[in-house]
């Protein structure tokens, strides 16, 4: 056996045979493969006697997926997908910040001609306390969405 086809650790084991190293130590506590020096041979056989249909590590789970996604996948359609999929977060939550009955009323003041921030300082949204905010000094201040928009319409 050359030096060059010689394996010596568990570490360029696994790494020969795409598993992982506690795979390699079962190998040898198995009696799979003998101790020290290997042969890729010998990594190969012992490989394909325990994994005959070619499983290797790594994750299997379908592109565009949150399973790909989160282990580290970024081609186009996982990027799509997350992107997507915080997209629809963000917009569930905008919903429940702002309910479709109540955001028709402030779009129907707005086209009535009402300006924006007057609009949200008489809403009832304001009233309950979601967007507006009244500090000690008793001077309207407006949360940082309803600056956003404000800054928006204008």
């Amino acid at each position: 056996m050359s030096e060059a086809d010689r394996v010596t650790s568990i570490r360029q084991a696994a790494a020969a045979c795409n598993v992982t190293p506690p795979v390699v130590r079962r190998w040898l506590s198995l009696g799979l493969i003998p101790e020290p020096p290997w042969t890729q041979q010998q990594l190969r056989k012992a490989r394909d006697l325990t994994d005959p249909e070619g499983r290797r590590r790594g994750n299997r789970a379908a592109h565009g997926t949150i399973a790909r996604w989160n282990a580290g996948c970024s081609c186009a359609q996982c990027r799509k997908f997350q992107s997507d999929a915080a997209r629809a977060r963000g917009r569930a939550v905008a919903q429940r910040r702002l309910p479709a009955e109540l955001r028709q009323q402030l779009l129907d003041a707005i086209y009535a001609g009402q300006s924006f921030l007057a609009v949200v300082r008489d809403s009832s949204a304001c009233r309950q306390g979601q967007d507006v905010h009244k500090p000690r000094g008793g001077r309207t201040k407006l949360s940082q969405s309803t600056r956003y928009f404000a800054a928006w319409e204008s």
